[in-house]
């Protein structure tokens, strides 16, 4: 439709409304005209903004995961060390949701590596009890854990020792 007569349709459904409003109700010509074009342009507006609306919150809702583990994961880019997100989702796999752990040795990739395990909780090094908490290594494997029979490798540097009473 031609731009020219659509603004001749719209003025004409306006100028129609505001007569019928003002048959309806006692108010004058020019105010009957502002509340039918709020009306007749505002209700399309609010029903397009609201599917788009819609929308996007499909897609932030879509992305939000790959989003929030990208973000969490950059830090073992940014360490150098990316290959252990990889090591992380294994972990994953292996340690269940709110089992306790360590990660041994002490190192600048435990705040990472304790980011990306949530709901799973560290332990310090003198609360560490094997008999409850996951034992976890990334780096140098002691000789007493690289030959333990219950010992789940990634790698050579980086195995899961489960606790000794699941």
């Amino acid at each position: 439709m031609p731009p020219l007569l659509s603004l001749l349709l719209l003025t004409g459904g306006v100028a129609l409304g505001a007569l019928v409003l003002r048959t309806i109700a006692p108010i004058d010509f020019v105010r009957a005209a502002a509340v039918t074009a709020v009306v007749v342009l505002g209700v399309p507006l609010v029903a397009a903004f609201g599917d788009r609306a819609y929308g996007v919150d499909g897609q932030r809702r879509g992305l939000s995961t790959f989003i929030e583990r990208t973000a969490r994961e950059k830090c073992f880019t940014d360490l150098s060390r990316p290959e252990v997100a990889r090591y992380v989702g294994f972990i994953e796999a292996h340690v269940p949701a709110g089992a306790t752990y360590r990660v041994a040795p002490p190192g600048v990739l435990q705040p990472c590596i304790a980011l990306n395990l949530l709901p799973r909780l560290p332990v310090s090094p003198s609360k560490f009890d094997p008999a409850r908490d996951w034992l976890i290594f990334e780096g140098r494997v002691t000789r007493r854990y690289a030959r333990d029979p219950r010992r789940l490798e990634f790698s050579p540097t980086a195995i899961i020792i489960p606790p000794t009473r699941r």
